[in-house]
């Protein structure tokens, strides 16, 4: 496997949605995916199951990214997207990037007139993005 993703699976999970179709920039919008799930693969437990999904809604085009990740508390979650906070103090520059992507993310939601929330389920982290549907 690649560095990184050494002990966290992925696999196809249920039935995948019809064509969904999402507007806007493909660049930002590629870049906020990228981002979700390099945050999922960095801060995801040994042996962990990164699930990845989207749906579509009636008003609303939904991407939600969890991924388990005990040491993460309620408190982590309210100051995920604030820029370089880490919520692991033992990352760096050198082992986990500068802080700044989920700041990123946050950015490219707002452009497309979405919102980005962080919440902690049990032991896991969920990472649901939301975006208008048209």
């Amino acid at each position: 496997m690649a560095d990184g993703l050494e002990g966290i699976s992925a696999r196809e999970a249920g039935k995948a949605e019809p064509r969904i179709i999402v507007s806007g920039s493909p660049e930002e919008l590629d870049r906020l995916v990228s981002v979700l799930v390099d945050n999922a693969v960095k801060y995801c437990d040994d042996n962990g199951l990164i699930r990845v999904r989207l749906e579509q809604r009636k008003r609303e085009i939904v991407l939600t990214v969890t991924n388990p990740c005990a040491s993460l508390t309620t408190q982590d979650t309210r100051r995920m997207f604030d820029r370089f906070y880490r919520a692991d103090a033992s990352r760096s520059r050198s082992t986990g990037g500068n802080g700044i992507g989920l700041s990123i993310a946050q950015g490219i939601v707002s452009r497309h007139e979405g919102s980005i929330r962080a919440r902690k389920l049990g032991s896991e982290l969920e990472m649901r993005v939301t975006l208008p549907n048209g």
